[in-house]
């Protein structure tokens, strides 16, 4: 038996020996808070209307170390109210113990025509929507087509609301909106109960949005607070802290019999009678637990080392400030779990070397990709990080857009927008999808991926190498608009930084350029050459292998040259579409991938050229073009490095993969 094992066996006994002494020894003294107790023991007050709103709250009658940042209530109208999004919430009923609000829209409040329309947003670092709810769809501005729908209310002269509970929204065959056939569209929540009372025309739908909708607050220290409560403290901050700290406030004085104590994390026992017992007691029980403590903390510091690579993680983001990040809301595992169906396999998307991806669908009818990170992943915690640090400050239509994240309970997930036509390479490589990828539609692809780089590479708030373009993390919106996705490998360069080097190579086969496959360099040209390799199985709906020739085993580059210099560039187009397009565009695409894969970096365009020649018209020349790299069987065989094999991510789903951030 070794040592670690022989310190495992030992080490159990004394960690019961010590929870048995915190909870029978524990000290019920502490500070006299009576001033604190006595402010923050009322819950928020409106006029002469008491509330059961407290902890987080603070506000009106409450100081502010009675609550948290961010759930700050003001009264109006001696009604209890909280603003977020710029929109007003009135809060009708509280219940602490999970803790859970319900709320209602002020702007909704007894009447259907609100003075302007937005949809109902919240503040998902402060709450998340609770299970049970659906939306109400309102529609503003609509013509008599769409009105005589019913379910209609005339606001004023000019403007009639209309709405659907949100079974009947799902039976539209096209939203009002897209259509023209109205101006706004506004989505209001309301119970699962209130939204039946409405289809069966049990209830009017001012009574239904007045009943209001519950939000599940987060961030509240639930346990604390209520181990609080129940040893007669009150649930507070200390306010002197930077990170203004959970504190338990009590009321003690001499005449007091009631104990609490401050750190409220065990439950506390009556306090000894008179002082000299009280510190008898506390001398008794630090001299016995000692041992034990000492025990738990070279236990806590074995486990960090260990089995606590994945809290540490969580904890960085902490102190990176991501949960005050307002460009990134935190989700609540409980939200993703109902968005998800509890991770049911019908929502799985794909899986890749992070772990699985899952659908889901947010109460506010939000369709949302989420990756999953698996446990046994160990690679995909420093993956997740990159992702964080680059995609969440990037923002362009041709960007798939990060939502969120969730790192609650060891887990660690990051939310996208969903992109409900998949991933390129399911259309592009599979022959009976490939001809919904007309002419027209694949040049547009190739144009949006080349504003995207273009814009990570000079336009975006970092300059971004992405490392990893390929067919499978281009995905494609539900007009087939195309999004780079993940991040997870891409590097930060200095704003006046054009080169970088790595000893470990990642990415995939056939989209690596030739300095980056054989030295660990990159730069804005390895991209180039991804992006040209990408465009040539764009227009060619040939997936890069090898292609043999004149016994020759080509890339799809060599066999796109062979081709090319014999003036049969037309049978490189891909024969599904090439009666129906216009042959100087594709040719002119063809020419163009051949310069972006060329062996030498500094005879690749930049992606501000390949956008100027790709929107350039046929009589337009463009540069010539020599042997494209890896362009015979000698020259592919010897990409890989020769002191190492690069690891090879080429999984066809929405992945990310091991970033060395710069």
């Amino acid at each position: 038996m070794n040592s670690f094992v022989l310190f495992q066996s030992s080490l159990i006994p004394l960690l019961l020996i010590t929870s048995f002494l915190s909870i029978n020894f524990q000290s019920s003294v502490c500070a006299d808070d009576a001033v604190e107790y006595a402010n923050c023991s009322q819950p928020i007050t409106c006029g002469g209307v008491k509330s059961k709103v407290s902890y987080p709250f603070r506000g009106a009658n409450r100081a502010d170390y009675c609550g948290k940042s961010g759930f700050d209530v003001t009264c109006e109208a001696n009604v209890p109210m909280i603003t977020m999004e710029n929109i007003k919430f009135r809060i009708l009923d509280m219940t602490t113990t999970t803790p859970t609000v319900k709320v209602a829209r002020q702007d909704y409040w007894e009447t259907i025509c609100p003075p302007t329309y937005v949809s109902t947003n919240l503040n998902f670092s402060l709450f998340t929507y609770s299970s049970g709810l659906l939306n109400v769809s309102f529609w503003y501005g609509c013509n008599t087509t769409f009105s005589v729908l019913g379910n209609s209310h005339e606001c004023n002269s000019s403007v009639t609301a209309s709405y659907l509970t949100q079974r009947g929204a799902s039976s539209l065959p096209s939203d009002p909106v897209s259509t023209g056939a109205c101006d706004y569209k506004v989505l209001v929540p309301v119970f699962a109960s209130a939204s039946a009372d409405l289809d069966s025309n049990a209830t009017d739908i001012e009574t239904a949005i007045d009943g209001g909708f519950d939000l599940d607050v987060l961030n509240a220290d639930t346990d604390l607070c209520n181990s609080c409560l129940s040893s007669g403290g009150v649930c507070g901050q200390n306010m002197t802290t930077v990170a203004n700290e959970f504190k338990c406030f009590c009321q003690t004085t001499t005449s007091s019999t009631t104990t609490c104590t401050e750190s409220s994390s065990q439950s506390p026992n009556p306090a000894p009678s008179n002082s000299a017992g009280r510190k008898r007691t506390i001398v008794i029980a630090t001299f016995i637990a000692t041992p034990g403590l000492l025990a738990i903390v070279f236990g806590y510091f074995l486990w960090k080392k260990t089995l606590g690579k994945r809290s540490e993680t969580i904890k960085y983001l902490s102190a990176a400030g991501v949960e005050n990040d307002t460009e990134l809301p935190l989700f609540s595992l409980r939200s993703i779990l109902v968005a998800t169906n509890n991770f049911s396999e019908a929502n799985k998307l794909g899986e890749g070397g992070f772990g699985p991806v899952y659908k889901g669908i947010l109460p506010e009818n939000q369709e949302v990709a989420i990756k999953r990170l698996s446990k046994k992943s160990g690679q995909g915690q420093q993956e997740f990080m990159n992702e964080l640090k680059l995609i969440a400050k990037l923002q362009h239509t041709k960007l798939v857009r990060l939502l969120g994240c969730c790192t609650e309970a060891e887990e660690m997930m990051l939310i996208y927008e969903y992109m409900p036509n998949r991933s390129l390479d399911k259309f592009l490589f599979d022959p009976s999808e490939k001809t919904k990828l007309d002419w027209d539609r694949r040049l547009r692809i190739i144009e949006g991926i080349a504003q995207g780089l273009l814009y990570i590479h000079k336009y975006s708030r970092l300059k971004i190498i992405h490392r990893d373009l390929k067919a499978s993390n281009i995905l494609l919106d539900g007009t087939m608009n195309p999004k780079i996705s993940d991040f997870g490998m891409a590097k930060i360069f200095d704003i006046n930084q054009t080169e970088a080097n790595t000893n470990r190579v990642v990415g995939t086969y056939g989209y690596m350029s030739p300095e980056y496959a054989r030295y660990g360099h990159f730069s804005e040209k390895s991209d180039v050459f991804s992006f040209g390799v990408l465009l040539l199985e764009i227009v060619s709906g040939k997936k890069n292998s090898s292609f043999y020739r004149f016994e020759r085993s080509l890339t799809l580059a060599g066999w796109a040259w062979d081709l090319w210099k014999e003036g049969r560039g037309i049978e490189v187009i891909d024969a599904s579409i090439r009666e129906t397009l216009q042959a100087h565009e594709a040719l002119r695409c063809i020419n163009i991938g051949l310069l972006c894969v060329q062996e030498s970096a500094a005879d690749r365009p930049a992606m501000a050229s390949v956008i100027h020649m790709l929107q350039g018209n046929e009589a337009a020349s463009l540069p010539p073009t020599k042997a494209p790299a890896f362009s015979t069987q000698t020259n592919f065989s010897t990409i890989g490095p020769s002191s190492q094999t690069p690891t090879n991510y080429s999984n066809n789903a929405l992945t990310i993969s091991l970033p060395e951030a710069r």
